[in-house]
């Protein structure tokens, strides 16, 4: 019997699309904060920005390393979640509000989130997100002070780079759910290549086991005849038994009561009279021995049919066993 082998969505050691998409956008904030902290350095803006952008890279590293690690449970993707959407909101007030790198940013999370979660959480996490977008649009638009640019003076270059990995992290994930699309296709090919096996070999048995019910039918059949054959034989014996073996036995046994009879009565025995029932005491013992030599003849002919039909009988089940096989 073939067995069929579940289909493993991923490979072991392997993660799923949300978690892939999670994990590129912590890759990608961290290489951000670390670009960041080199341009600082080299530019002497001072201890203290560093040591907050070591402290933030820090904690997106070890948000990194607890999704791997659990291989993306659910207060990983939380934890992990949160902390980009506070790192976005806090660009959005640190780093000119909605027109510059944060609307990159925005655009990325919205799609991420519907990729990332589903059911209730993602209901939960996109109301969240819609909340903190029209709290950064009522801010641009009625509080205007409260943003601000502390990087305004940086050299174009790291603006187009930054933008560069933002786009790259919408392309990735454009990428990736092309990539998990294939995947899918080559798991639904590779499901229908099995079933489609599977069906074959179940009709191929199907087909044996359509020929082994014929081939029982006729045995069944078979049987009943050779039943039917047995119970005639038994009628027939039965006949023997009540006519033929119980007349000549009855004379006999009249015969020795007579032979008894006149040997008590000492008046009425004559040699003639002893002579005329031993012969015919013979006569009905010989007729006797030729009715149980009959049904001798009959049972051992009987006997062999029925032992060369049980021999035939077995040798046709067992092909017929061997041919399921």
């Amino acid at each position: 019997m073939m067995q069929m082998k579940l289909i493993n969505p991923y490979p072991q050691q392997s993660f799923t699309l949300e978690v892939n998409i999670l994990l590129r956008f912590l890759r990608s904030t961290v290489l951000i904060i670390f670009i960041y902290i080199l341009y600082d350095a080299i530019c002497g803006r001072g201890f203290d920005n560093i040591l907050k952008a070591v402290i933030t890279a820090m904690v997106f590293v070890a948000c990194y390393i607890w999704v791997i690690r659990s291989h993306g449970s659910r207060w990983s993707k939380y934890v992990s979640v949160g902390m980009i959407m506070t790192s976005i909101t806090a660009g959005f007030f640190f780093q000119g509000g909605m027109f510059s790198v944060n609307g990159f940013d925005m655009f990325g999370l919205i799609i991420a989130l519907i990729i990332i979660f589903t059911g209730r959480e993602r209901i939960v996490f996109v109301a969240l997100y819609l909340m903190i977008m029209t709290g950064m649009i009522l801010t641009q638009l009625y509080r205007p002070e409260w943003v601000a640019d502390l990087r305004s003076d940086d050299h174009v270059a790291m603006n187009v780079l930054e933008i560069l990995m933002r786009i790259g992290n919408i392309l990735y994930i454009s990428f990736e759910y092309k990539l998990e699309f294939e995947r899918e296709r080559e798991r639904v090919f590779e499901a229908n290549k099995k079933l489609e096996e599977a069906n074959a070999e179940v009709s191929a048995q199907n087909e044996v086991i359509a020929s082994y019910s014929k081939r029982l039918e006729a045995l069944v059949e078979e049987r009943t005849k050779d039943i039917q054959m047995l119970n005639r034989k038994l009628i027939e014996y039965a006949f023997f038994n009540s006519h033929k073996v119980r007349g000549p036995l009855a004379r006999i046994l009249g015969l020795v009561y007579l032979v008894k009879l006149t040997r008590s009565s000492e008046d009425e025995f004559s040699p003639q009279t002893f002579n005329s029932h031993i012969e015919m005491l013979e006569k009905c013992a010989n007729e006797l021995d030729t009715v149980i030599k009959e049904i001798t003849v009959i049972l051992d002919k009987e006997t062999k049919d029925l032992l060369d039909y049980n021999s035939a009988l077995s040798t046709v089940s067992e092909r017929a066993q061997q041919s399921c096989k």
